[in-house]
């Protein structure tokens, strides 16, 4: 649903055209150049798909959709484009499970990823990774199996090391030869 813009064209099996309300119904492929669009709405038993054909790039990733958020003001920290993951059924109310957004982080070139996850319809915040490369876990970090930490001084972070913090607070670090605590802190294994 929406307007019909110049350079827009229907290229396969057009159902009909309902030029009063700008509504277009397709059985075919859409193509377009720039069109304004409020709701697009895909109603089939096969999910949606966006293609971009390359004709010559086999082994790096090419841009094949793009969501940017635009302000008329000048962009400050938490500024972004926001997916959010719905689910809905015979009860017809759109259910919100998973948020994701990226957002500026320190720069108008820096951003962080952020996924919230939402319980009886309230968002919270489950994971963070932020313009620094840090991943801040909202929750317990867990494995069926065995959980495996690792850092590798190849990366040129100044060694091999996992450190354990509490509200900023160095508790502990562990590297290949020893696990040194910090003073006062209380061991139990």
């Amino acid at each position: 649903t929406g307007a019909l813009g110049s350079g827009f064209s229907i290229t396969s099996g057009f159902g009909t055209i309902n030029n009063g309300a700008s509504t277009i119904t397709t059985t075919g492929a859409l193509a377009a150049g720039v069109a304004t669009i409020d709701q697009l709405v895909a109603s089939s038993t096969s999910a949606s798909t966006i293609t971009r054909t390359s004709t010559s790039a086999t082994n790096s990733p090419l841009g094949s959709l793009v969501l940017q958020t635009d302000t008329t003001q000048n962009m400050a920290d938490g500024f972004g484009t926001r997916i959010e993951l719905q689910i809905r059924d015979a009860a017809d109310a759109n259910n919100p499970i998973v948020r994701i957004d990226g957002i500026r982080d320190g720069a108008d070139n820096s951003g962080a990823a952020v996924i919230y996850t939402y319980t009886t319809g309230t968002s919270t915040e489950a994971l963070r990774l932020d313009s620094s490369q840090n991943a801040t876990f909202a929750g317990d970090v867990s494995s069926a199996t065995t959980l495996v930490l690792s850092a590798d001084p190849s990366s040129g972070t100044g060694g091999s090391q996992i450190q354990f913090k509490a509200d900023g607070t160095q508790l502990a670090t562990m590297d290949a030869n020893s696990m040194d605590f910090a003073s006062g802190t209380d061991v139990a294994l």
